[in-house]
């Protein structure tokens, strides 16, 4: 018995359970209080949450650019729209969910193009579609022009003057 006791009882260092425990405690109220209070500076720091004019100016023409490169679109409702490109097959869906405007290709997957929008409509226009957007009550509009709508409003005409 001897033997036993004398294997327990070797003073070597270390941590005990009570030790070890307190520790989980302070560090869990460490970090509890740490995440709530970032999560209250997010909110009350403006800046963070507000969107740039960059912000809305890059969105801008990242549309205008995909908008100009599919072949067709159509209105699809009041604040979505559908466009086409036969080089690559694909159906393109811009739609409002919530406060996103997001895109959807061939009906598969979501990705969020442009956060914080609280009002966002798709019109026709002569010469492709009209945006409104409300962005922290700041009405954007903005007219994306298709290139096929040109061609087909532009008259070939030869050099003696007859349309071709």
């Amino acid at each position: 018995m001897n033997g036993v006791w004398k294997h327990f009882n070797n003073d070597q260092g270390g941590f005990t359970l009570i030790e070890v425990m307190t520790a989980l405690v302070l560090v869990t109220l460490i970090l509890t209080a740490f995440t709530h209070s970032y999560a209250v500076w997010r909110q009350l720091d403006t800046t963070v949450n507000q969107p740039s004019e960059q912000e809305l100016l890059l969105f801008q023409l990242q549309l205008m650019r995909l908008f100009e490169m599919e072949t067709d679109y159509a209105v699809s409702g009041r604040s979505s729209f559908d466009t086409w490109s036969d080089e690559h097959e694909d159906t393109i869906s811009y739609s409002q969910y919530r406060d996103v405007i997001r895109r959807r290709v061939n009906q598969l997957g979501h990705e969020v193009l442009m956060q914080r929008i609280t009002h966002f409509r798709v019109f026709e226009h002569p010469e492709g579609l009209e945006l409104h957007l409300l962005l922290d009550g700041k009405q954007k509009k903005w007219v994306m022009y298709h290139p096929g709508n040109f061609l087909e409003r532009t008259e070939v005409t030869d050099a003696d003057g007859d349309q071709e």
